[in-house]
């Protein structure tokens, strides 16, 4: 150890302590281990992460009020400790390849973004929460109630720090967090303008012809709606006790189950997608994201509701919810697929799908007490939406996913002319050829 310090400050110029070297040693061989399992020590930090949070529920005496607590929060808590370790595996990766464990210049600028990106996202969260109680006509629930809400809701504030971070990471230069962030709010390239526009208005399509779909059938039977885990992981889904208009509240639902959401796709249709699809085909990596984010919820939110001897139910079943958010995630997966890389359209469709059929279903007497089966007719349609994509895009051969989607972290290619990307975007001609030198005539 002796030689080892000598050397490290014969090198370093200054003097270094044997602390130093341990600890500059423990961040090499956990770099280096993370380099060669990124997916493994991202799916051991979610699962270490899911743990606590059952061991948090568990430990709780069950009481109405953690019951309140616990219930609501599995989806929000799942999205943001996919973000979170997302974002320790991607900061590892791009020290290990300057070799640099040293903070960056940048580390206290993106710490304070990151927590004024929390604070904003917390007032929303208590802006959503007021509208809830003016759309119940409670007029127990002030501004100053909520914001004691958000913050003493461990599921909320950390799900709003993870936004928070994973939003500040836009604005350093790493190379793969500051990449994928970069994905996730870049709106400059027309491609994903269009993309994010489909994204905005198909949700909204298929939840207007549920709607009208269960209105048409007088002889169904009504049925109420009893509150289960989040759909599709995120966002939470509305009272059936309201009865005036949603709209407002609805606005504000889905910008919240936007900003919630990001952690989700920068950590699953980012960070994992990229690496998964070097060795799975589009549709199987769809299904696994989809699998994957709906399980973790679902769990969470059944551990809840078991420690307070509650009966769970998700209205439609557990495991045509699971089909259902399998379906949402292969549609994902091909928008970041036409979006070259791009993840906001995939983000904008995860939030719009979780709050398009509520935002309808509710207004008042729009399906008469027959929500349950609105939500299977917006299931089924999203269900042949999928297989549709699917089958159109070849979604189960490799190759779809094109080489855009997948890149080399280690090899960075030679950015494309202007040019070529011109004629690639638009679909024009390249350049012809040049024609073959003549020899000279004798």
């Amino acid at each position: 150890m002796a030689d080892r310090v000598d050397r490290a400050a014969s090198q370093g110029g200054g003097a270094t302590f044997a602390g130093d070297v341990l600890e500059e040693s423990l961040a090499h061989r956990l770099s280096t281990e993370i380099a060669r399992y990124p997916l493994g020590a991202f799916a051991s930090c979610v699962l270490v992460a899911l743990a606590a949070y059952v061991l948090a529920v568990v430990v709780v005496p069950a009481s109405p009020a953690a019951f309140d607590l616990w219930s609501g929060g599995g989806g929000r808590f799942s999205a943001a400790v996919a973000g979170l370790a997302a974002l320790l595996c991607c900061g590892v990766l791009d020290r290990a390849a300057v070799q640099s464990f040293a903070p960056s210049d940048r580390a206290l600028l993106r710490l304070v973004i990151a927590l004024g990106l929390t604070a904003a996202t917390l007032a929303l969260l208590c802006v959503q929460r007021v509208l809830l109680a003016r759309y119940l006509d409670d007029p127990t629930v002030t501004l100053g109630v909520a914001l004691r809400n958000a913050l003493t809701d461990p599921t909320r504030w950390i799900g709003a720090a993870a936004a928070g971070f994973v939003l500040a990471a836009a604005a350093t230069p790493d190379r793969t967090a500051g990449r994928l962030a970069r994905d996730l709010v870049g709106v400059r390239r027309r491609r994903v303008q269009v993309l994010t526009g489909v994204a905005l208005l198909v949700p909204v399509g298929v939840a207007l012809g549920c709607v009208a779909f269960v209105r048409t059938m007088p002889t169904a039977a009504p049925s109420s709606f009893t509150l289960g885990a989040p759909r599709l992981g995120i966002g939470d889904p509305l009272d059936t006790a309201a009865l005036q208009s949603p709209v407002p509240y609805a606005l504000v639902s889905l910008a919240c189950t936007f900003v919630l959401a990001l952690p989700l796709v920068f950590a699953w249709y980012g960070y994992a997608a990229e690496r998964l699809e070097r060795r799975l085909s589009p549709l199987y990596v769809g299904v696994l994201l989809g699998a994957a984010t709906a399980l973790s919820s679902f769990a969470l939110t059944r551990v809840a509701y078991d420690h307070s001897g509650m009966t769970m139910s998700t209205g439609i079943g557990m495991g045509f919810a699971l089909v259902g958010d399998v379906a949402a995630a292969v549609l994902a997966v091909r928008l970041r697929w036409l979006a070259r890389g791009g993840l906001l359209p995939s983000a904008v469709l995860l939030a719009t799908l979780s709050t398009a059929f509520y935002a309808f279903a509710w207004w008042p007497n729009a399906v008469r007490g027959r929500v349950i089966t609105g939500e299977k007719a917006y299931a089924w349609a999203l269900i042949g939406l999928a297989v549709v994509v699917a089958a159109q895009a070849a979604m189960w051969r490799r190759g779809a996913a094109g080489p855009a989607s997948a890149p080399d972290p280690a090899r960075s290619p030679a950015p494309p002319s202007a040019y070529q990307v011109v004629v690639k975007d638009l679909g024009m001609p390249g350049p012809p050829a040049a024609a073959p030198e003549r020899p000279p005539q004798v």
